[in-house]
């Protein structure tokens, strides 16, 4: 199906995302912090990341900066996936280029779609 990055530092979480994604035949990879996601995103090149927003070290915003700072990563699509669903964080990671938001508690086959969608735009 394709590869995804799964960058979240709720070890529960990033573990039922994997086992989500490979069950349906994606290859899931995955890093607990934002400085990994962003290495792990330039050296593996996944089709999607999962990005949560609220981490330790780097955040969420910082590394979707990062990511569309970098000439390898700028294209690959995000889905930002947060608890803190207001307008104003809705508003600073479209801006910086999230290509959906979607809120915890997360329904599965939401976020599925969600990925499907951003790899289909990306093609």
């Amino acid at each position: 199906m394709g590869k995804i990055l799964i960058i979240d530092d709720d070890d529960d979480l990033r573990t039922l995302l994997i086992f989500y994604f490979q069950s349906l035949g994606f290859e899931a990879l995955e890093a607990t912090n934002g400085n990994d996601g962003i290495a792990i995103s330039a050296e593996q090149m996944p089709d999607v990341v999962i990005l949560d927003i609220n981490m330790p070290t780097t955040d969420g915003f910082t590394t979707l900066e990062a990511m569309r700072h970098n000439a390898k990563t700028k294209d690959i699509p995000v889905v930002v996936l947060s608890s803190f669903d207001h307008v104003d964080n809705r508003t600073q990671v479209h801006k910086t280029g999230c290509t959906a938001f979607a809120r915890k508690p997360i329904e599965l086959d939401l976020l599925r779609e969600f990925v499907e969608e951003a790899m289909d735009s990306a093609a």
